[in-house]
């Protein structure tokens, strides 16, 4: 999970270890009332009473407010306006996403002029833009971009295509749906916001905008997994050179790479690998000391990431991807054969995000042989699946006598460190 950029940050004033709330009402109320009177003279009296200005969420990354949304009274919360804050000014669009199909990624995003002359409608499939309508307020077409251009003399004839930024990321809970929505798009296809999603979905109570039980929005950079630097292409001839030999010493270890080591979060965007990785070691020590290494992760083929979280998988040499918690467990030339051969099975999977990632990978080749690892989920609003952040800390939790005990009595070493300092043995052997 490598190479993966996502974070979250709450926008909250904090001074030393205490909040000064008086300090935070009056910049907020500062804010609420300048937002209040733009609208107020942008607007007609009939569209400005339709808003819940009480209840608006500010957006805020690293603490900087950016804008504000604030939703129609009564309505549904795929209503809505944006306002991007700019100069002491404001520059946004009423917005309707209720076109889109949440199931499928597909459908229409519309942006509405705020005297609502004109609108911008994003013809959205499989999560990418492909096609912007602009029509007038009677619905008449006045332009349409597709994302498609054609450039070039008959002799260079060339197609240029346009990756567009993502629109609209889905994430799941058990009650309820999440929407989330690109920034890019929602404020003037701004360059600055190509990562990051605003989410529909309040902080507790009184630690949003002051006045009227605000809220204040999350803002969210869209994680995306890579493909590996060194991808394994057939893993069956990665791992050929390993035999069954019964004067041989066969050792497995399970590398965790986390994103804030000794930490549960999840994200670190400054780290090498802001969301971590999981991957093995396969190591074979012969009798005459030569050695077989193989260092082996899970990955998307292409990419991944909310929304469209599965996709195909490859696997990726490993070798160069420091760590800061390992278990490393001497097992049978059997077990070892049983790993491996699970593993050449896992070619053949999808990767999901949620379902069979990174972390999955290597857990479920440890529970071929009965080795039964920790596997604590994400409560993540974006993924939900193991990873390597908990992953981490679950294995550095692990009692070693008990862990053995409950796991075929195999010998058990844990390596771990405040850093992402370790190694593995670099790859060796051929065949």
């Amino acid at each position: 999970m490598k190479h993966l950029y996502i974070y979250i940050i709450i926008g909250l004033f904090v001074t030393g270890c205490k909040k000064d709330h008086s300090t935070i009402s009056t910049i907020q109320k500062s804010f609420s009332d300048s937002v209040n009177n733009f609208l107020k003279v942008s607007l007609s009296d009939a569209d400005y009473n339709t808003l819940d200005v009480n209840s608006m969420q500010v957006l805020k990354i690293r603490g900087k407010t950016i804008g504000v949304k604030i939703f129609e009274k009564n309505r549904s919360i795929n209503s809505f306006i944006i306002l991007k804050s700019e100069s002491g000014s404001f520059k946004g669009h009423w917005v309707n996403i209720s076109g889109l199909n949440s199931k499928a990624h597909d459908g229409k995003l519309s942006l509405i002029a705020l005297d609502k002359q004109s609108s911008k409608n994003f013809i959205i499939e499989n999560n990418k833009v492909i096609q912007i309508i602009t029509t007038d307020k009677n619905g008449l077409s006045l332009s349409t971009v597709p994302a498609r251009k054609v450039s070039g003399k008959a002799a260079n004839f060339k197609i240029e295509l346009y990756e567009l930024p993502e629109v609209v990321i889905i994430a799941y809970r058990p009650s309820q749906t999440i929407n989330f929505t690109s920034l890019y798009w929602l404020l003037d296809q701004s360059a600055a916001y190509d990562r990051y999603y605003t989410a529909i979905e309040n902080l507790p109570s009184g630690s949003g905008d002051s006045g009227g039980g605000s809220t204040m929005g999350y803002i969210e950079a869209a994680p995306t997994i890579y493909s590996p630097d060194k991808p394994v292409t057939d893993i069956k001839n990665e791992v050929k050179c390993f035999t069954n030999d019964p004067s041989a010493t066969y050792t497995i270890s399970i590398n965790v790479n986390q994103p804030i080591p000794g930490s549960r979060e999840l994200y670190e965007p400054f780290a090498t690998f802001p969301v971590g990785h999981a991957y093995l070691t396969l190591q074979q020590i012969n009798s005459d000391g030569s050695m077989v290494v193989r260092n082996i992760g899970f990955y998307p083929k292409n990419s991944v990431k909310p929304g469209r979280a599965i996709g195909q998988s490859t696997f990726g040499d490993d070798s160069d991807t420091p760590f800061d918690v390992s278990l490393k467990i001497t097992v049978s030339g059997s077990d070892f054969s049983t790993v491996v051969n699970t593993l050449t099975t896992q070619q053949s999977l999808n990767y999901d995000l949620n379902k069979f990632n990174c972390t999955s990978s290597a857990i479920s080749a440890l529970g071929s042989i009965n080795i039964n690892l920790p596997n604590t989920n994400s409560g993540s609003i974006l993924f939900n699946g193991t990873n390597p952040a908990d992953f981490g800390e679950d294995i550095r939790a692990i009692n070693l006598n008990e862990f053995s005990t409950n796991n075929g009595g195999r010998k058990i070493v844990r390596i771990q460190s405040n850093d992402n300092v370790h190694k593995p043995p670099p790859k060796a052997g051929g065949c």
